[in-house]
């Protein structure tokens, strides 16, 4: 984790590498910095931050600093001045566990994503099955509970959402494994970096799933009862992570 115990509040700025061009793993004190919206104003009104307290700004992708609050007003004009110390860069955490699948109904989205970014996966892309229901979702409202989830667990790295993909090009990439509940265990150290994919409410058709078994990868069954895809997802994710100190989780 990027975080100091001691920081009691993180903000994001998204281009904090770019204070200091050509910065490597550590560079960079005494930046000036001023961040407005809605980061300024929870900072302000939510947190109720005051001028000298230490916050911890990141871009999520890697880069992170403590800084000191030298001034910060709220309203429609909110703004958070800060003096930023050293630049310094976490690595993204290994292995890489990317999950694909259909979007859950409603807020379920916002809570799956949140959830999987929390335990450390890489990135969530939408999936197109055979029975998928859903087939839009607000990409920008999932970049901030992304943010907002990263400022809650200390990941220095956003989780991705990525684009579309449907189910034949899914399962063209080398990494997958696919969770039915027809599959055996899978253990953690049998994989490196896994795209794991999880189907809609209804299930895989038997299709699909008779195009994965020609593929000759795994399917994995990881618990005894069916369960609802945003619970599957983290479930399934977390049974192939490992603790590592290899990188930022």
């Amino acid at each position: 984790m990027a975080s100091s115990a001691t920081i009691a509040h993180r903000v994001h700025y998204p281009d904090l590498a770019g204070l200091v061009p050509g910065a490597g793993d550590a560079a960079g004190a005494g930046i000036g910095l001023v961040i407005g919206g809605d980061e300024a104003h929870h900072a302000g009104r939510v947190k109720r931050l005051r001028p000298g307290e230490r916050v911890e700004v990141f871009d999520g992708r890697g880069a992170f600093a403590e800084a000191t609050i030298g001034g910060i007003t709220t309203g429609k004009r909110a703004a958070l001045s800060l003096t930023v110390g050293e630049v310094r860069r976490a690595q993204p955490g290994a292995p890489r566990v990317e999950v694909w699948c259909p979007p859950p109904k409603g807020d379920r989205l916002d809570t799956m994503l949140d959830q999987l970014s929390q335990i450390g996966v890489a990135s969530w892309r939408p999936l197109r099955a055979g029975r998928s229901e859903r087939n839009d979702f607000r990409a920008d409202k999932l970049r901030r509970v992304a943010i907002e989830s990263a400022k809650q667990s200390g990941r220095a790295w956003l989780i991705d959402v990525g684009d579309w993909i449907g189910f034949e090009d899914a399962i063209a990439d080398p990494r997958a494994i696919l969770a039915d509940a027809s599959g055996g265990t899978v253990s953690p150290e049998a994989h490196g970096d896994t795209v794991l994919l999880l189907g809609p409410e209804g299930g895989w058709t038997a299709g699909e799933l008779g195009r994965f078994r020609a593929t000759g990868r795994p399917i994995a069954r990881f618990g005894r009862h069916v369960m609802r895809i945003e619970t599957a997802a983290v479930v399934g994710a977390g049974c192939l992570l490992t603790d590592t100190n290899g990188g930022e989780a």
